[in-house]
């Protein structure tokens, strides 16, 4: 048996499918100008765009001063293996805030850029209806740099581990 097609009233109520409320019209002697595929690829995402938003003024600030996102993600990473090596060699108090706020900035710049989040509404009835939320890895070569980078500095996230749950400790014995 063939599956009937509900047609342009199939999808009246569901509020995730865009309906067409307007028709453009073109007037007379007016040119529209054409978009091509490049065009297309070159805009920048409004997720681009609005990436940064919920970023701390200073950590954004820092990354418009930069002249390329490229360019702060390398000078990230170079403070972050000279906050790494110093605390390694070093450890105290101000080599290990120092490691800590490079690496924090730069997983909340990879995890801004990296993932994105998006609802979807679920296909039941308007009483039933849940909502999912879904996970889409947006730029794999931020994920696979933020592996490296974690791979490398194993070590030191392990004595900052440590360092974090002698804290906790610490902590829970004040209470």
């Amino acid at each position: 048996m063939e599956r009937i097609d509900g047609g342009p009233g199939q999808f009246l109520f569901r509020p995730d499918v865009p309906h067409e409320t307007e028709k453009k019209t073109k007037k007379k002697g007016e040119t529209r100008k054409k978009s091509g595929f490049f065009s297309l690829v070159s805009r920048p995402d409004e997720h681009e765009l609005e990436s940064f938003d919920l970023l701390p003024s200073e950590l954004k600030a820092s990354i418009q001063a930069a002249p390329s996102l490229d360019a702060w993600l390398s000078g990230t990473i170079d403070t972050i293996h000279t906050h790494g090596d110093a605390l390694a060699k070093y450890p105290s108090r101000e080599n290990l805030a120092l490691y800590r706020r490079a690496v924090s900035d730069f997983l909340k710049v990879i995890a801004k850029r990296t993932y994105r989040a998006e609802d979807n509404l679920g296909h039941r009835s308007l009483v039933d209806q849940k909502k999912y939320t879904v996970i889409k890895l947006v730029d794999q070569r931020l994920e696979k740099l933020a592996l490296g980078i974690l791979q490398e500095q194993r070590g030191n996230l392990q004595i900052l581990a440590q360092i974090e749950e002698i804290n906790g400790m610490l902590f829970d014995l004040l209470q």
